[in-house]
């Protein structure tokens, strides 16, 4: 991989028409997880391959203000070397996006955050199991739903946040509380958990039995 195949190249433009801010990029790489396909004889896996597809995106970019609500979305398209879906061992097109709103409520300093994110994928391969693109329970797609509650004491020196994620196709959630104090200009503590409940087969599920609480120290010299 050290060649300039496997380089990444970005470009980004962007502007403000009326209350509108705009933005157009172009990106040149590679997906950062690989595809993996196997060979197999008599039931048994001989060899297992992983390969990062080359990957064009052409990302779209607006945010504006409504009195008090902050909206933003984003999107894209991802071309792949497979546009017509019909490679196995290669990812399809897809489209992906970003969309939603916050909000400063009129209680204390509380933000509401609300966002969903997804993706899309085009072309074919599901039903095969052998394709990268396959999904057991047959989605083209991918949506969460993600809400972020927080608030600030203390000249902003203590900051609870509440953060949920919904998986929209299986059904399952994600709970993230922290809460973070500046003990000193060089020094922060913070501590947060994380729940992963609901159903299974999706992004979630591998961690169901990984719940967890830390705490964490940063000192800046």
């Amino acid at each position: 991989t050290i060649s300039l195949d496997y380089g990444q190249y970005a470009l980004r433009g962007t502007g403000t028409i009326g209350a509108v801010d705009w933005g157009l990029s172009y990106y040149l790489g590679h997906f950062k997880t690989p595809s993996i396909t196997y060979t197999s004889a008599l039931s048994t896996v001989t060899s297992v391959n992983l390969t990062y597809d080359r990957l064009q995106a052409f990302g779209l970019e607006g945010a504006f203000a409504l009195g008090p609500w902050n909206f933003r979305l984003e999107g894209a398209y991802y071309l792949t070397d497979d546009t017509a879906g019909t490679d196995p061992a290669v990812k399809n097109n897809r489209l992906a996006w970003v969309a939603g709103f916050d909000i400063d409520l009129p209680l204390h300093n509380v933000n509401v955050n609300l966002q969903t994110q997804g993706t899309y994928t085009l072309g074919s391969g599901f039903d095969n199991p052998r394709d990268v693109d396959y999904n057991a329970d047959g989605y083209r797609s991918d949506d969460r739903v993600v809400l972020k509650l927080s608030d600030s004491f203390n000249h902003e020196k203590i900051k609870p946040a509440l953060k949920a994620v919904y998986g929209v196709e299986h059904n399952e959630y994600l709970l993230n509380p922290e809460l973070e104090w500046k003990v000193a200009d060089d020094l922060s503590l913070k501590a947060e958990g994380a729940w992963f409940l609901g159903g299974s087969g999706g992004l979630f599920d591998a961690f169901k039995n990984n719940d967890f609480a830390r705490l964490t120290a940063r000192y800046e010299f």
